[in-house]
């Protein structure tokens, strides 16, 4: 099973979204450590083990998957937790008291004015400092860009005392209510608990039936499962941001 579900991850990314550069670069394919695993190659992977499975079991395909079904889902929650870990995969910006910075990935426009502005009517930095401040900042902002990295930007001001490693939740705060950095759907948390659910669904009917003696079928897991995390996928699928360039044409993404 695990060695389907990686290859099925793997080939799953390759050929689904980047078919054209893997293609020419098959050795690349190999590279799993440089990331790259989808998770609808991986479902295609474990159908493939299971069915070989069944086989070499002499039980029904649909037992097992089905036994398979009841555990997959807690799998999925730690996928998607290990994707906030990553700040990937992450939904559209939202003003919702939850919504995340992803400050990996979050950039700002290099307004030095504006910069030195949000900093000082926070409180973050010393009125005195400000015109200092400002200098730094037209000094090591580039001219002739859109935007440059907060994460980049924060560490430099860190690095040079105008503000301390304790303040990183106020500055963070005071650069969205100025409306230079977005929050966004933690689309990671939203499926992470819909699949943690379906699990304990799943293992709360296979007890029950258990302890009471009651038949076990097989169908009325694989509908929970599949109705429970495909469903909330497609649904949460409209609020998340594109993985790719070639899904921002299409009406219902891969």
């Amino acid at each position: 099973t695990f060695i389907f579900l990686i290859i099925g991850l793997r080939l799953g990314h390759c050929l689904f979204y980047e078919p054209e550069y893997y293609l020419s670069h098959p050795l690349e394919i190999l590279k799993i450590w440089e990331g790259g695993l989808a998770s609808h190659g991986g479902a295609i992977g474990l159908i493939c083990a299971f069915l070989w499975f069944s086989h070499k079991l002499k039980k029904s395909f649909w037992w097992v998957i089905s036994r398979a079904a009841v555990v997959i889902p807690i799998t999925a929650f730690f996928v998607r937790m290990g994707n906030l870990m990553n700040s990937e995969i992450y939904g559209i910006p939202t003003n919702l008291p939850w919504g995340f910075v992803f400050v990996r990935d979050a950039v700002i426009s290099p307004d030095a004015d504006k910069i030195s502005e949000i900093l000082i009517q926070a409180g973050l930095v010393s009125s005195n400092l400000s015109s200092s401040l400002h200098s730094f900042l037209v000094g090591i902002l580039p001219a002739n860009v859109d935007a440059v990295s907060f994460e980049s930007l924060y560490n430099t001001l860190l690095k040079y005392k105008f503000i301390d490693q304790s303040q990183f939740s106020q500055v963070i705060d005071s650069f969205v209510k100025a409306g230079m950095l977005t929050a966004n759907h933690p689309t990671q948390i939203y499926e992470a608990l819909t699949y943690l659910l379906t699990g304990v669904i799943l293992v709360g009917y296979y007890q029950l039936s258990y302890k009471y003696k009651k038949p076990i079928s097989d169908f009325v897991i694989l509908a929970i499962a599949l109705l429970m995390i495909f469903g909330s996928r497609f649904c949460f699928e409209f609020i998340k941001n594109t993985q790719v360039d070639f899904e921002k044409a299409m009406t219902l993404n891969m």
